[in-house]
């Protein structure tokens, strides 16, 4: 139970960024506090600027596959996002 618990947690965490790292990664505080009220609406933008952990992105493409579940990613976002990224 407390491994179910906190796998949940940490993909809970995943795209959450505080206001201040934010500022760093766009380089002003323009949209900052928007972002860290709203991890999921950033994701393009950690995309772009090469912040997205390896972990962020294998849940994108877990999510667009239907292999896992986000509480604040959409399997359609999900796929919206992995059409929008460039290619490696």
């Amino acid at each position: 139970m407390a491994k179910a618990k906190r796998k949940a947690e940490n993909t809970a965490a995943l795209f959450q960024r505080t206001e201040s790292q934010w500022e760093r990664i766009l380089g002003h505080d323009r949209g900052a506090a928007f972002f860290a009220a709203l991890p999921t609406a950033g994701i393009g933008a950690l995309i772009e600027r090469g912040e997205a952990t390896p972990a962020e992105i294998a849940m994108i493409h877990a999510v667009a596959e239907g292999r896992a579940e986000h509480e604040q990613l959409t399997a359609e976002r999900a796929v919206r996002i992995l059409a929008d990224m460039p290619a490696d």
